[in-house]
């Protein structure tokens, strides 16, 4: 849980101020294809030693960009509606 807060702290800090619908869902699955490539395909394969997903086969890429991609528009639409409930109030 904590990961995945960490995870969202960087979209929350640097996009979603104005934007609407289909902007927000893209830059939210921009963030989570950048988060995964970046972080689960490079960083964390390195560090612990293990082989690069895409080595591995589009078998373990692809659920894993999916969930990254579901968790970036997902963080991005939240961060909107909490912005806008709290603009309202």
């Amino acid at each position: 849980m904590v990961l995945g807060w960490l995870s969202a702290v960087p979209l929350v800090l640097l996009t979603l101020r104005r934007m609407r619908g289909f902007a927000v869902s893209l830059a939210g699955s921009a963030y989570g294809v950048l988060y995964y490539a970046a972080i689960n395909a490079l960083a964390v394969p390195i560090y612990f030693g293990d082989e690069l997903p895409w080595r591995l086969g589009w078998s373990v890429v692809v659920p894993s960009l999916v969930v990254h991609l579901v968790f970036g528009v997902a963080v991005a639409h939240t961060v909107r509606f909490l912005r806008r409930k709290t603009a309202a109030a």
